[in-house]
């Protein structure tokens, strides 16, 4: 589903939704969402590479990629908050030394549109079109288990023999907790959920993310602080340098390539309404990562941008 991006102010009027009241120099976190209401949330990822392999350049490209998102927030029994999200459509565009490529999801009658899904830079990011996701976490934020019937059976799907070994790595790549955590939530693991934060004060927290496809799990230093409009920001930052990938693809070659080190600084700012839920942000990290193929090194040069936008929400229909 989407949502105009004019429907957000009267929808919070129409729904009820009134701001929490905050204390004056701290910030009060609610849950992730609002219970009862599906947000819609627009994310884009822009991401330029540069791979160096013996002093010579074998392949550059920058992909720009857009996720149309629904979320909601859902009870659970055990007093876990549950997740559900939705890429509902998608858009990318590829240019790079190996040419120019384009798919839309919402163009996938064109003949030219259902060949390109079968592109390995396609491929990947397409998988989580309508995979629905549930992140079950507790009241304040932790992420206790990632549950999805759809990525249970790709997965099981990848095993077949006849899968050759780049298309398996790259959608072990985008199945991972830490990448699917990076973008089906908008605050990217940063917001201390259920917390009461002085204003200006840096908190460290639990930090999961990708940098391009290649998983991460850290720390990052967060700060709660309010514009010159009143309105509040959280300003988060981190250094990376321990991937959890051992393998990771790079489309110059057919086969995965062994990771053996990686580095990220992460940057970012959330903007917040008043009960914590994500308005909108950004986050920029740059970094290289240096990976082996065939004794040699290649080093890649990457650039990760990402903005998230909140175009929406309504009211959850029960009766479905």
């Amino acid at each position: 589903m989407r949502f105009s991006a004019a429907l957000f102010a009267a929808c919070v009027l129409a729904l009820g939704v009134a701001p929490r009241a905050q204390a004056q120099g701290f910030f009060s976190f609610g849950p992730p969402l609002r219970p009862n209401i599906v947000f819609a949330y627009k994310y884009v990822e822009r991401v330029t590479e540069r791979h160096v392999l013996s002093g010579q350049v074998i392949d550059s490209s920058e992909r720009v990629l857009n996720y149309y998102i629904s979320e909601r927030q859902v009870p659970k029994s055990n007093g876990l908050i549950g997740l559900e999200a939705n890429v509902d459509s998608m858009e990318i565009d590829i240019r790079g030394i190996g040419g120019h490529v384009y798919f839309n999801t919402q163009r996938i009658d064109q003949v030219s549109d259902k060949e390109l899904v079968r592109n390995r830079d396609v491929f990947g990011p397409s998988a989580l079109v309508n995979r629905m996701v549930t992140f079950n976490m507790t009241p304040y934020g932790k992420i206790v288990s990632v549950e999805s019937a759809s990525r249970k059976q790709a997965l099981e799907d990848l095993m077949d023999p006849a899968i050759d070994p780049f298309t398996r790595q790259r959608l072990r790549e985008v199945f991972t907790d830490e990448y699917m955590t990076s973008v089906f939530l908008p605050w990217r693991n940063v917001v201390p959920l259920g917390q009461k934060v002085p204003y200006a004060k840096q908190l460290r927290v639990p930090f999961q993310t990708a940098f391009d496809r290649l998983s991460f799990r850290d720390t990052a230093m967060v700060q709660v602080v309010k514009e010159p409009d009143n309105a509040p920001h959280l300003r988060f930052s981190s250094e990376l340098d321990r991937p959890l990938n051992s393998e990771m693809t790079i489309t110059a070659f057919d086969e995965p390539v062994k990771v053996t080190s990686a580095h990220a600084r992460v940057g970012g700012d959330l903007k917040l309404d008043d009960d914590g839920v994500v308005l909108s942000g950004w986050t920029t990290m740059n970094g290289t990562i240096v990976t082996m193929r065939n004794g040699a090194p290649v080093t890649s040069t990457v650039t990760h941008e990402v903005f998230v936008q909140q175009i929406g929400m309504g009211v959850v229909n029960n009766s479905q």
